[in-house]
Order: C-alpha cells, then structure tokens, then sequence
C-alpha cells in the first residue's frame, strides 16, 4: 500500500460586512443561492480512509506552517495565540465532545464529563467520568474546573496577561463579576457536591449555553498551580514547560518556539494512542512547498491556500479541506468608541453612514473573482455571519449579495452619489469629490 501524506487547509469564506438587510436588497427578484462548499469537500474532503494495513510507526511528524515562532502557552483555555492552539487542539484538549452542529454533546456517560442542563433552575451539571484523568494518573477533579476559572476571572491574571477570557458571556455565571473585583474570594455560582459533581448556576439562559459559550471549555491542574501568583501564571513552569494533560498525548520536550515533542499519554480516556511519539514543528512558509514535495512530514496544518495550484499536482499527498468558522470582510467606520458607555456610538455624517452607499459597494464586488483569484477557488461568498458549520442555525435561503453593477448603479443614484462633471467619476451629495 502507497502511504500518503496529508495537508489540512481550510475552505474559508469572504463576507462584506455591515451592509445593512443581508436579504433584502435586490433578493426578491434574485435567484437563491446556497452557501455551499460541496464542490470543494466533494474533491477534497476533512478526512481521508486508507485501505489496507496500518502503517506500522512510532513517530508521527507534523508541521504547522507559521511565519513565526508559537508562543509557548500550553493550556487549551488559557492560551493567547492560535498558532499555541494549533499545537494542543489534537493533543492535550477533549474535555468537551462536540457534535455535528458543533453543540456540546449533553447526558452522555461516553464523555469525559456528563453535562445536563436545566434551563429552568437555570444551572449546568458536571459529573466527571472517573475515567478522565490526567497524565500522572490523577482524575480530574472539580477542584480543577474552580481554579481555572478563579484564574480566568481574577483581575491580576486579566492585566498581567493581558487576557480576554473574561467576557460578557463568562460574566453570566453568579458571582464571578463580585469575584472579578475583589468583593468575594470565591465564584458563588460554582457549587461544588464533591470531586467529581458541580452545578454551574447562571444569571440567564441563553443558546450560547448549548455551544459552551459561557464555560472555560479545557481546565488546569489545581496541584500545579497551587502557590502560584496570579500575576506570574503566564510565565510559570505549570504552563511552558511541564504542564499536565488529560488529552491523548503529553509534552516531554519543548525548543521554545520551534518544536514540541509528545508522548502517549496512558492514562487517556479512550486509552493510550497507538503512535507512541508525535513530533510537531514550526514550518516556515517559504519551504512548505519543498518539505511536502519531499515528504518530510506526515501530516502539514494551516498550509497556504497560495500553493494549492502546486499541491494539486503532487501524488504524494491527500489533501484535507474543511468549512472554516471565521470569515474575512470589509467593515466601514461609522462612528466612534465610548468607553463610558461601552458601545459604538454612530455619526449620521461620517462618509459611510448611508445604508444605499454601503449596499452598493457590495453589488459592485465579484465576490466569485476574489475566491477564484487570491483563494483558487477554495473559498465561497458568506451569505451571513453565521457559518455554515451550524447546520441547524446557518440558513441556505438567505441569498448575500451577488454582483450586479446595474443594481449598484440605481443605489448610488438614489443615495445622491451622481457624476456631476461627466469625468466618470461619481461626487458626493453635495457635488463635491469624495
């Protein structure tokens, strides 16, 4: 059997951001169109079966392809830096299964904690499977979920690490705002019956609950912080160069910035992995091409999507594509921060205020070039902000805005944008250059 190798990228998608009703300019009369990559996943898809025997290994080589060094924050909650995440998402997280829609996945004693939710006393349930330990062959205790989020909501750890853990959705939990600003020494709303079951109770309910949004979704281990200042968390040993995991592998060895060495952990849920040693290292994009035309890993993360015309021609490698959850867009300054009132407040008579002009804008894109020429094709026009990585929220019927430069036209014309001096170039509504 031909091994090959395999190269993740990801299936992006390109949004033109606030332009008022995302589905009713012009979508009346307009052909629906679903947001759809299937053409993409169809050819390339998230995962790929080999026939045959598994290849015998005990070395696994993986790459993530970065123009710069990781920072070196081992906790999958705790880290600043997605190139950090890259290196633990597949290594040392999993507290949390999800399902196809990207929900925590509730009532299962399959899972590493059982999560019930009771919407009308307005709490979450832990229970911990007593399977779940951690790579000393510790079990994962409560004391572990409170310290993570006594760290998380702690304003010495906030200023100190610059962190933005602490958000609205997080402050829904009872009693962290008064944990948060020093009026109480514990969180109130974390009810602790014993080492293995908590009740998480929340001011409100709201959909995010469901998708995990107001939890600390990976924990620390409460031993190893223990006597740490909160202030020197960021730069202790417990996270840069020893931390413990409950995920399938553990770090033995790290060249800071460069390369991190795991080990099986024995002690895994699902039990030990069968590759024994993972390799994972910085791969700089200038040689990505090189390094995949050679072979030199096994598996290379976050390829850019500009050699995808060159990868095609290899048959040496499979190539693994996915819908990605993030989008990039154009948005338009419409005003100001007030930081008193913590909110955007707009300026009727900013350049980009009327809605007809910021409409226009987006008919007069060809969102399909853009994707064909800078993404060879492997990003589709985001109909909305919600990917289609939601099944059961995202709506095919929405229809975005599709090219139509006569449409564009009407709108600017309407909006008072017009060619005063025949030069071909519209002026402002007051008939003055833009």
């Amino acid at each position: 059997m031909k091994f090959k190798k395999a190269l993740a990228l990801i299936s992006g998608m390109l949004l033109l951001a606030s332009c008022g009703g995302i589905n009713d300019g012009g979508a009346k009369d307009a052909q629906k169109e679903a947001v759809d990559v299937s053409t993409v996943e169809s050819q390339y898809p998230s995962y790929v079966e080999n026939e045959g025997n598994p290849v015998e290994t005990s070395v696994l080589k993986v790459a993530v392809v970065s123009d710069s060094p990781f920072r070196g924050i081992f906790n999958g909650f705790l880290y600043s830096d997605s190139l950090d995440g890259s290196f633990m998402a597949s290594t040392m997280n999993g507290a949390f299964p999800i399902d196809a829609d990207l929900k925590i996945i509730l009532d299962s004693d399959e899972t590493p904690i059982k999560v019930s939710v009771n919407p009308e006393e307005k709490t979450v349930t832990y229970k911990i499977n007593p399977n779940f330990k951690w790579s000393n062959g510790e079990p994962v205790t409560t004391k572990d979920i409170v310290k993570t989020y006594e760290i998380m909501a702690n304003q010495e750890y906030i200023t100190s690490s610059k962190s933005l853990r602490y958000n609205k959705n997080r402050k829904a939990i009872v009693g962290i705002e008064e944990y948060n600003e020093g009026k109480a020494d514990k969180i109130s709303g974390l009810e602790v019956i014993d080492d293995s079951t908590m009740k998480i109770h929340l001011k409100e309910m709201t959909p995010s609950v469901y998708w995990g949004g107001n939890f600390v979704p990976e924990f620390v281990n409460a031993k190893q912080f223990e006597g740490i200042p909160m202030d020197k968390i960021t730069e202790s040993d417990a996270l840069r160069k020893n931390p413990l995991s409950y995920g399938p592998y553990v770090i033995k060895e790290i060249v800071q910035g460069e390369k991190v060495i795991f080990e099986a952990n024995p002690y895994y849920y699902k039990g030990e992995p069968k590759i024994k040693r993972l390799e994972m290292e910085i791969l700089p994009p200038s040689q990505q091409v090189a390094a995949i035309k050679a072979g030199k890993y096994d598996i290379v993360l976050k390829v850019s999507p500009e050699i995808f015309p060159e990868l095609e021609k290899l048959d040496n490698i499979n190539i693994l594509t996915k819908k990605a959850g993030s989008m990039n867009y154009i948005a338009f300054k419409l005003g100001k921060w007030d930081e008193e009132k913590n909110e955007v407040v707009t300026d009727p008579n900013s350049k980009m205020y009327d809605l007809n002009l910021r409409k226009a804008i987006a008919y007069a894109i060809d969102m399909d070039a853009v994707s064909k020429q800078f993404y060879h094709g492997l990003s589709t026009p985001a109909k909305s902000q919600l990917s289609p990585l939601f099944p059961s929220l995202h709506n095919p019927e929405i229809n975005g805005f599709k090219q139509d430069v006569e449409k564009a036209k009407q709108l600017l014309d309407e909006a008072g944008f017009k060619d005063v001096d025949g030069d071909g170039i519209r002026e402002g509504k007051d008939g003055k250059p833009c």
